[in-house]
């Protein structure tokens, strides 16, 4: 009986930890759909490449992060506490591509026009895996984490691609109008 209060505690944090990456991916689903959109088609298309993607270039920024903040130096400490911060915030919006690609396999008629829940659907599935343990702990959360941030710069890189192409034809076209007028 006295550890009651430690295991509701964990518990209660587990819960509430869930419930909290559930809202993270909907705010990004709803504040930027053609990212998540993106990112869901990268890990439909790649998804071996995007984790290694993330993972090498998401190892390396978690490492300068862990090395920074292993100075002495306060604003050293500052600086790595807040790439490693970053780092996990663009990690967990690539993955709620994910948490909508999951969604998108557990698909059913009632879902058409609301891809906000497979999002919620998907998340809720990916979550449930992410208790299981030790594989769940040491490779699904990994896996999705340096994955979603493989998805996220892929899909960041490819809304610049799209708007830089946008924009040029823009420009051709208003120049073609501005020569035959």
């Amino acid at each position: 009986m006295p550890y009651l209060g430690s295991t509701l505690f964990v518990v209660t944090l587990v819960a509430a930890l869930l419930l909290a990456l559930t809202a993270y991916w909907l705010l990004v689903r709803a504040l930027a759909p053609r990212f998540v959109e993106r990112s869901r088609e990268r890990w439909r298309r790649r998804p071996i490449l995007t984790t290694l993607l993330g993972g090498v270039i998401g190892g390396l920024g978690t490492g300068v992060g862990l090395l920074l903040m292993s100075l002495d130096v306060g604003v050293a400490k500052l600086a790595g506490a807040g790439m490693i911060t970053a780092l996990l915030a663009v990690a967990l919006a690539g993955a709620a591509g994910l948490a909508a690609r999951v969604g998108e396999g557990l698909a059913s008629p009632s879902d058409d026009g609301r891809e906000w829940f497979q999002t919620l659907k998907g998340g809720a599935v990916l979550e449930l895996s992410f208790l299981l343990p030790f594989f769940g702990w040491l490779v699904l959360m990994p896996l999705a984490i340096y994955g979603g941030f493989g998805a996220a710069l892929s899909a960041a890189v490819q809304g610049l691609v799209e708007r830089g192409v946008s924009r040029s034809e823009t420009e051709a076209s208003e120049t073609l109008r501005a020569r035959s007028a």
